[in-house]
């Protein structure tokens, strides 16, 4: 089978991105799908059931079903977006990553820019045996946060994302500046923020004590005693994560970050240009916009 020959080249006329430099030695490749919300009904479907089976092997039905209702059918969003990751030899689908984004404005009455800011969530699959070979970081880092703020320059991008896996958390921490974090706590006015923006998504918070601490699915593959037993081999970060979620079922950990933020933001970060300090992956990356309404 020819590399990089997927499937799907025959019905979508991809571009390959040109700040991405391909190297041939790369295990997999990605492919990027911007708007989904524009696409037609049988387009989107269709990609849903290219992600459908890898989403099983860890999650219930239920669940699933629940997820790809969220993030495909949502009619509160702006923007819908799946990246695909494919084994470069096989062209088989190894991870993917779906997300979404609004619009919010913190303070009333306020329409500014510095007041404006799109918040993206994102939800992502990778197979098991793969979760420690860089993909996780590949995905977060790269393709989501760093490809969303290049194509939305001159605009204040956070992400509100839920880790459900210590070893994600651990790929995520290691490559963006996360709130809370062991040593980072949420500001005070990023705190109201994102309190109000997990009341409008629904997210359901366990305690008090640990506010970050949401209802999440649960991970039906996942193995809890190999990280208790070795906990004290584990990093910071990745202790933090286990501290907070006891590693119980159906417990997730809500992260703030902070990807690119305009001078004089209400929120009161610093000025945050994160895609200028981007190192990126060699890898390959197909892209596709949906360009036309829905039919």
């Amino acid at each position: 089978m020819e590399k990089f020959r997927s499937p799907l080249d025959s019905t979508y006329n991809f571009r390959i991105r040109p700040d991405f430099i391909p190297s041939t030695s790369s295990p997999f490749y990605a492919e990027y799908f911007w708007n989904l919300e524009r696409s037609s009904k049988s387009q989107l479907n269709h990609l849903i059931s290219l992600i459908t089976p890898l989403a099983l092997e860890s999650l219930s039905s239920n669940d699933v079903n629940e997820i790809n209702e969220y993030y495909f059918f949502n009619k509160n969003v702006s923007e819908v977006n799946l990246i695909l990751i494919r084994n470069t030899l096989s062209n088989e689908i190894e991870g993917y990553l779906s997300y979404i984004s609004c619009i919010e404005f913190f303070l009333p009455n306020n329409t500014t820019k510095e007041n404006e800011y799109t918040v993206l969530n994102g939800f992502a699959v990778v197979k098991k045996n793969l979760r420690n070979k860089g993909i996780v970081k590949f995905l977060y880092s790269d393709l989501y946060v760093y490809a969303y703020c290049t194509k939305n320059i001159g605009k204040n991008c956070v992400f509100l994302d839920t880790a459900i896996h210590p070893a994600s958390y651990k790929h995520i921490s290691q490559n963006s500046i996360l709130y809370p974090s062991f040593n980072r706590q949420v500001p005070r006015l990023a705190e109201d923020f994102i309190s109000g923006l997990l009341k409008k998504y629904g997210y359901e918070i366990l305690s008090d004590e640990k506010p970050y601490v949401i209802k999440e699915i649960a991970l039906v593959d996942f193995d809890a005693d190999y990280w208790r037993k070795n906990y004290h081999k584990l990093s910071n970060d990745v202790k933090f994560f286990i501290d907070q979620t006891g590693l119980n079922p159906g417990r997730g950990l809500m992260f703030f970050t902070c990807a690119t933020l305009l001078q004089g933001n209400t929120l009161g970060f610093p000025c945050t240009q994160y895609y200028l300090k981007k190192e990126l992956s060699e890898i390959l990356v197909k892209e596709f916009y949906f360009e036309n309404p829905k039919l």
